[in-house]
Order: structure tokens, then sequence, then C-alpha cells
């Protein structure tokens, strides 16, 4: 097929692990041309990605007047707004998502596909405030719905990767033993996502199937698992001794991510009212099939990384 002729996918974010699923699954499909927007389209990165075929044009998310050149002649856009823990401006990912989806708007996108996260202020009832990773997503997804921009949106869960690329979430309790640490009660459940391989292959078939999915918000998941049942999944696979804990008050106060305010305001709120009480996951698995269990995950990984 004429590289001309197929519908050009502009992607935010393509090197960072929702973005590059979302480019690997785009070239696979052979349905697409893709054009991945970067700062610096002189990188590593971005040289690896023009290597396999991608556009890569020079845009940040910051600058409106980039964005509408880097959308121009673009059919689809996928994108997620970037949590900063030292953020350039107040409401950081609102002022992102504002950006991306007018100059969608103004550039004619015929699809854009959002991964958004639910407010936690909302589904606490006003009791946990400061999980801005999730609250300002869910302002950019109602900012998206005011302007009438066709969007798909996807609420990814807990990634599958946290508990094997980040040795931050163990510690070391003896030989071959570790322990995977939560500051909630380990029965605690989340949904996971393959963030690395199932996800942008939903988003393929969402980019495919415009009609059906436009104007709909999807839970992309396989399945809930407690923080338990992770770490017993681990311990399986890697032949370790696994068990999940939760730290105490003063444990958690001295870890270097979990101390913070958004993420235990996440935490306790997920514990306490869930992760997306508004959705199921069968909607999603009637949109884009049954997708990958952990245990799949783990044995596709291979590797898990655990502190020295």
């Amino acid at each position: 097929m004429d590289l001309s002729a197929k519908p050009t996918i502009a992607v935010l974010g393509a090197t960072g692990q929702q973005g590059s699923a979302v480019v690997n699954a785009l070239l696979d499909s052979q349905r697409f041309a893709v054009r991945a927007l970067s700062r610096n389209v002189k990188s590593s990165a971005a040289n690896a990605l023009a290597s396999r075929g991608v556009e890569v044009v020079q845009a940040d998310v910051y600058n409106a007047g980039d964005l509408e050149r880097a959308f121009a002649g673009a059919d689809g856009v996928f994108f997620t707004t970037l949590f900063e823990l030292a953020p350039r401006l107040l409401k950081n990912e609102l002022v992102q998502g504002r950006n991306v989806a007018d100059a969608a708007k103004r550039a004619g996108v015929k699809h854009v596909i959002f991964s958004t996260l639910p407010s936690i202020r909302e589904i606490s009832d006003g009791k946990y405030i400061h999980a801005t990773q999730f609250d300002e997503k869910a302002e950019v997804a109602e900012y998206i719905r005011s302007l009438d921009l066709p969007t798909t949106f996807f609420v990814y869960g807990y990634f599958m990767t946290n508990v094997t690329r980040d040795p931050n979430v163990y510690r070391v309790v003896g030989p071959d033993a570790y322990e995977l640490i939560a500051t909630v009660p380990v029965h605690t459940k989340v949904p996971v996502t393959d963030a690395t391989g199932d996800a942008g292959r939903a988003v393929v078939k969402a980019f495919l199937n415009p009609t059906d999915t436009i104007g709909r918000e999807y839970l992309l998941s396989s399945e809930y698992k407690t923080i338990a049942q992770l770490a017993a999944e681990v311990g399986r696979h890697t032949g370790k001794k696994i068990r999940a804990v939760q730290l105490t008050p003063e444990e958690t106060s001295r870890h270097v991510f979990l101390r913070l305010r958004p993420s235990q305001d996440m935490f306790n709120s997920i514990h306490e009212f869930g992760y997306a009480p508004h959705l199921t996951l069968e909607p999603t698995v009637q949109a884009f099939g049954k997708q990958g269990s952990f245990a799949d995950f783990l044995a596709r990984e291979k590797k898990v990384a655990f502190p020295e």
C-alpha cells in the first residue's frame, strides 16, 4: 500500500510506555502512517523512530503553534498528559491537554484517543484532593467533551510494568526474598494493564472502528488483582519468595515515591472507593477482545527488576 494513501496518526509521547506501544501496534497493523511528536527531533530516540519509517516532527506540548503544525493533515491523534513532580506551570496537565485538544480541533483531526483517568476528587466526594495525576486528566476529558471533539477515552489501569521494571516497589528481606510494598491493605484491588502490549493494540482497533468507539470511555484492563495476588504471581514466575506488605506511616514517609501526597491520596481512594467504579471490563472485552492476563505478561516480560 502506498504510504501516502494511509491515514496518518500523530502520537505524543511516542517513546514512553503508552506511546511506544501505540507506535508499535500502528506499525504492525500496516494500516497507518505514523507521525511522532518530539521536542528534540535529533535525539537518539527520535532517530530510532525515524529508522522504522516513523515521521518525526518537532513539537512542544506547551506550544500551541507547534501542535497545530504537527497535526496538520493528521487523521488521528493519540495522547496522554504528563504528570510532573516539578511542573512548569500550575495545573500543567490541564494546560497540556487543552493545548492538544484545541490544536486538534483547529487542525480538523477526525479521531482523537485520549488516555485519561477518573477524578479521585469526585470519586471520594472531596475526601482526597491531592491526586492531581488523576484529577487533571479527568478535567482534560471534560474539556475535550465541551469542544465536541471526536474522541475515544481509554482509562488505563495499574501498569503491569510497575512490578517488573521498578525496583523501588520492593524491599529486600533475605536471600532471594522480597516484599512488594504498599501504603494500603494488600487485599486492595486494582485493574491491571499491559501498557506495553495489549493497550497499544486496543488503541489501533479503536482507530480502525471510529464509529463504534468515538464518544465512549473504556477501562483498558484485562482483570482485577489484589496487591497480594500480584506479589504471589511474581513469586511463582521468578521462583523467589515474594509477599505483599502494607508499610507503616513511618516507613511510608521514607519512601521516595509513596511518601508523596498525590501517591498517598491515589492509593487511599482506590482502597476505599475503587479505581474506576463507574466502569466495568465487559464493554472493553466486547469492543477489543480479551486482553492477556498478568501471568501472560510475566511470561513475555521474563525479567523482574529487584533491588540489590
